[in-house]
């Protein structure tokens, strides 16, 4: 099993250097990305060729609780969760010393940073 592993990593880069990379190349940038799915895939089903060493479980599990915390970061939280979260009495007051009223999107706040929007209230 190990053979058919080596030639796997640079037979991929070689096809992702002379199909990808083009806009206009949508079906050859397709079938790459259906292929690194499918070798991720494939590498996680066989498992590694050798049993891996302490440092290298380490540094597993630090990748998937990096992983963990991306993933829970993207998880959006209730709109009755916001209020309870510190630090807003410090935002509403800050916005209050200033004369600033809350905006509405994110299209304010960019207009207001550049100039165009009305920060008055």
């Amino acid at each position: 099993m190990r053979s058919a592993r080596e030639p796997v990593g640079p037979i991929y880069l070689v096809a992702c250097l002379l199909l990808g990379g083009s806009a206009q190349g949508i079906w050859s940038n397709m079938l790459l990305q259906i292929a690194g799915v499918l070798i991720i895939a494939w590498a996680a089903a066989t498992g590694p060729a050798e049993p891996l060493t302490r440092a290298a479980r380490q540094l597993l599990w630090i990748v998937l609780a990096s992983l963990v915390v991306v993933g829970v970061q993207l998880v959006p939280l209730p709109g009755s969760m916001w209020p309870d979260l510190g630090g807003r009495e410090a935002v509403e007051r800050s916005r209050t010393a200033h004369h600033l009223r809350p905006r509405s999107s994110a299209y304010e706040n960019l207009a207001s940073s550049t100039g165009g929007g009305d920060n008055a209230t």
